[in-house]
Parts: C-alpha cells; sequence; structure tokens
C-alpha cells in the first residue's frame, strides 16, 4: 500500500460553501447560510506572489560592489470555479447577486449585484476529491475502515465575479473568479463542526487554504440551502 503522503487527488467529487459575516469573517449560522452542489467541472487554484526586493550595485570600474536578491513573499491564492449548472443559489453566494423568488420562496432567478456595488460578500469554501492510492482510493489509518479524500478548505473565500459565458448550441458552463486568504475568525472544526479532531488540535485551516485526509461521508448536494449549525 502507497504511504498516505503519496496518494494522488483524482475527480473533484463535491463543493460546499458556508456563508460568512463580511465584517467578522465568522461563519453565519443558523438556516439558509450554507450550501452544497455536485455541479462543479473545475475548481483551479492558483498564487499571487510579491517579488522580493533585489538591490544592486556597482563600483566606479563597472563590477558588482554589492548585490541582494530577497525572497519572494506569500500573498493569498486566486480561486476559479467552473459548473454545469445555471444556479442562482450558487451566484448570489459567491458574487452578492440578488435573488429573484416565486410566491412560495424558491429561486427562480438571479440579478447582478448593482453597479458599483462593493465586492464583500465572502465564504468558506471546501472541496472533496478521492485519495487516490494507486488502483484505488486509499484507506490510511486515519480514515480506516473508511475510503479516504482529500478535504481542500479556503476559509476566507471573497470577491467572486461571474466571468464570460456562452449561450449556444451546447451546455453552457459558467465560471466564478475570486480570491483566497487567510482568516483566523475560522473556528477550529470547521463551520459545519465536521473537521477532524486532529486537525482541530493543529488550530484548523486559518491559512489562505489547507487539506488534510478526510473520511467522513460526502456532503449531500440537494438543490437547496442547508444550516449552519451553531457553534461554527
Amino acid at each position: 500500500m502507497t504511504a498516505p503522503h503519496c496518494y494522488s487527488s483524482v475527480r473533484l467529487e463535491r463543493v460546499r460553501l458556508a456563508q460568512l459575516n463580511p465584517s467578522t469573517l465568522q461563519a453565519q449560522t443558523g438556516a439558509g447560510h450554507g450550501y452544497v452542489i455536485d455541479s462543479q467541472v473545475l475548481l483551479t487554484v492558483g498564487t499571487e506572489i510579491e517579488e522580493g526586493d533585489e538591490f544592486t550595485q556597482k563600483n566606479g570600474g563597472g563590477r558588482l560592489c554589492a548585490s541582494v536578491r530577497e525572497d519572494d513573499l506569500f500573498k493569498r491564492v486566486t480561486l476559479s470555479l467552473q459548473v454545469c449548472n445555471a444556479d442562482p443559489v450558487l451566484e448570489s453566494f459567491l458574487t452578492g447577486a440578488r435573488l429573484f423568488r416565486d410566491g412560495s420562496a424558491n429561486a427562480i432567478g438571479v440579478q447582478a449585484p448593482a453597479a458599483d456595488t462593493a465586492l464583500t460578500t465572502a465564504v468558506c469554501l471546501e472541496a472533496w476529491s478521492r485519495a487516490w492510492d494507486g488502483t484505488q482510493q486509499g484507506i490510511p489509518a486515519v480514515t480506516s475502515p473508511n475510503v479516504a479524500y482529500h478535504h481542500w478548505v479556503f476559509p476566507y473565500a471573497h470577491g467572486f465575479t461571474v466571468q464570460d459565458f456562452d449561450l449556444a448550441n451546447g451546455i453552457t458552463l459558467f465560471q466564478f473568479d475570486g480570491l483566497g486568504d487567510e482568516n483566523s475568525a475560522i473556528t477550529l472544526n470547521g463551520p459545519f463542526n465536521d473537521w477532524p479532531a486532529s486537525i482541530a488540535d493543529e488550530g484548523g485551516v486559518v491559512g489562505a487554504y489547507g487539506r488534510f485526509f478526510d473520511g467522513a461521508t460526502l456532503p449531500s448536494a440537494t438543490c437547496a440551502t442547508i444550516t449552519v449549525p451553531a457553534g461554527s
């Protein structure tokens, strides 16, 4: 059996969102503040780096007298989520867009935020991919007897905007681009109180991103908002 740290990551199985209070960056608890999708096609994660300062000085003879090149600085991650559903709830969660509802309060559409609106909407974004052990889904000791997933966490995902999309003879894909930053306000066991105890013992995921092995059952995507529990 392959050592757990050598497992591959295959197939993006689920994405879950929890709305954050834009002022405190804590999870907003209660009904309607969580959402799970299985319409994800691609989640792209990049990095923003501040290049380190460089100073060079030549002497009077044109030769190097002194040279300094400082290390680069990590700033944040960039996020790009592509989905295959025209999902008004997802768009509202990510961009702050206004929902249209029918008489039964069902979301039936969406419209863009007003011009000049500050994009302060923020979520904790989580994703699951299969932890792959060469020929099968891995079962490391930390998840045994359950198969393992790579549980990806972006505790402060914000600034999402809808990118260009095509209405044509085919399936329309929607893409949302945003940023991921640190969030020291996120609870040690996550917005849904289901991060493993070993992760909570290490202080939770407060960096711009993190990942860990998870043997829990994948959250269900029901095309309806869910409750973010108390204590989050």
